[in-house]
């Protein structure tokens, strides 16, 4: 009969795996695979064979799907039974960079180290860690007959955009179909506080143009005297400066300026993600909050 897993069978289910767990968090802790750096290509490749080695040994069934270039996506399928339900469960499994000699590390990062009950490594929360969590957790479900079909997608990616994953989801959306989705990649409030998160801050793409003067001009004649374009673009870039938001509800304008103290202020202004105006010379913002044509 189907069941359903209770807090203390959990309990017990952890404690009993706990060094199952920790011997594998340090085989994928000491495997460095930091995709924003092609010195780790092979560290790449020897994660995800570490992957679908680990997702095949819980029973599982694991699929390799690649880009034309980049990194893949495994997806593991835990159960095929087309009367229950599927949730899939989304970690990564690449890294940031890390040294000890550059950054504030008390250990060496790509070295798995316990202390007490604290584990330390580059991916041991981020999201190695969590990753390997849910798959012990699938398990214990598993175990406990829990009626429900439960896929796992590890991405390879995610720490330099994830320049390939949804080619590669909706080039496979019918085997990688699902009816519900956890993102296995957030945090708790505390060690006591489970958080099941509803959701994430999101990105807004624009492009920025700038404008210092209305004909264009020779920087031989004017260069000491103009405004120079490259210097504004590094001043908006600046780890001081702030940049606000501001939208008008009735045209949908989202427009960015700074909160410099200097008398010029650079912005751009756009709607639906599709470039307006971009001005330096102006000495405010409410000008262009008016009501444009598309």
């Amino acid at each position: 009969m189907p069941t359903t897993l209770k807090r203390d069978s959990l309990v017990s289910f952890a404690n009993e795996h706990r060094s199952e767990f920790e011997a594998l968090l340090r085989r994928f802790v000491e495997t460095p695979t930091v995709s924003v750096d092609p010195n780790h290509l092979d560290d790449i490749r020897k994660g995800v064979e570490l992957t679908v080695e680990t997702l095949e040994s819980f029973g599982g069934k694991a699929e390799v799907y690649r880009a034309d270039k980049g990194n893949p996506v495994i997806h593991g399928v835990f159960g095929n039974d087309p009367k229950l339900p599927t949730v899939t469960v989304y970690n990564h499994v690449d890294v940031q960079p890390a040294s000890k000699e550059t950054e504030p590390w008390d250990t060496e990062p790509f070295v798995f180290t316990q202390k007490g009950d604290t584990y330390y490594g580059r991916g041991t929360t981020d999201d190695k860690g969590p990753a390997l969590a849910a798959l012990f957790g699938a398990r214990a479900a598993i175990e406990a007959d829990v009626p429900v079909n439960i896929r796992f997608l590890w991405e390879s990616e995610e720490e330099i955009g994830s320049p390939n994953f949804e080619k590669i989801i909706s080039k496979n959306a019918q085997s990688l179909k699902t009816e519900s989705v956890v993102v296995s990649d957030t945090v708790w409030v505390s060690r006591n506080r489970p958080a099941s998160s509803a959701g994430l801050r999101g990105l807004l793409g624009f492009i920025l143009r700038l404008e210092t003067a209305t004909v264009d001009t020779h920087s031989g004649e004017t260069g000491g005297a103009s405004r120079n374009v490259v210097f504004h673009q590094f001043f908006l870039g600046g780890r001081d400066l702030a940049i606000k938001v501001e939208r008008n509800s009735a045209d949908d304008i989202i427009a960015f300026h700074t909160n410099s103290p200097s008398t010029t202020r650079i912005f751009c202004v756009a709607r639906n993600r599709q470039f307006l105006a971009a001005s330096s010379l102006v000495p405010s913002i409410s000008p262009m909050l008016r009501k444009r044509k598309p």
